[in-house]
């Protein structure tokens, strides 16, 4: 469903819905990461992979473990990603937009009910 590649050269693929395949140069290996669908896996933060997906859910790598990044709400997300000088967002359902601070999310008002399915984060910090 999505793939993506870290500072550190490491490929990470979304195997729908609840797996992420890690290729760290030499083999795959696999991890079970969530109970709950996941929709996007972004490695290109130096913080660590992010996943997201239903209901809110999003795990942050850490190390060798995914980790629950705390829900904001039950909304779906369908795509995150970041910019180094800007933060890191996460976009879905109901014209959802967050922004990750800590280990938590932030919302973003949109004024919108859309069903935002991608978002790119420029290096100027606009929001796309």
């Amino acid at each position: 469903m999505a793939l993506s590649a870290a500072p550190s050269g490491e490929m990470f693929a979304l195997e729908a819905t609840t797996w992420i395949w890690r290729y760290a140069g030499t083999n795959w290996t696999r991890d079970k990461v969530s109970e709950k669908s996941l929709r996007q896996v972004w490695a290109e933060d130096a913080g660590g992979v992010i996943t997201v997906g239903t209901e809110g859910v999003a795990y942050r790598m850490v190390g060798q473990q995914w980790l629950p990044i705390s829900p904001l709400g039950s909304n779906e997300y369908l795509d995150v990603h970041g910019h180094p000088k800007h933060g890191i967002y996460a976009c879905g359902e109901m014209g959802t937009i967050h922004r990750l601070v800590g280990t938590g999310w932030q919302p973003l008002e949109t004024h919108r009910h859309d069903r935002l399915r991608g978002i790119d984060i420029a290096p100027d910090g606009k929001i796309r």
